[in-house]
């Protein structure tokens, strides 16, 4: 189980990469409200995202669940970052 498990974060108003892997370059959530970080843009199923098969991925917390899933991709840029981080 990754040391990153269990732990919340936010993305403005999403999840914060403040105790995100460097790797994770996507953050996107699930209609049942669980926040994944991806190493590359993830596909879209049914109710919820996934990896291409070519990246890692990891659980980044829990919300709400959110109707509007599919309109929750975001991609993690630097300035996100340099804020985020202490």
């Amino acid at each position: 189980m990754s040391s990153y498990a269990g732990r919340c974060f936010s993305f403005g108003d999403t999840v914060s990469l403040k105790s995100a892997p460097d790797w994770v370059n996507w953050i996107a959530q699930d209609a049942d409200g669980a926040w994944w970080g991806f190493e590359v843009e993830p596909l879209q199923a049914d109710r919820y995202w996934y990896e291409n098969e070519v990246g890692r991925y990891i659980a980044l917390g829990r919300g709400a669940a959110n109707p509007n899933w599919r309109e929750s991709l975001r991609r993690a840029t630097a300035p996100q970052r340099a804020q985020d981080k202490p």
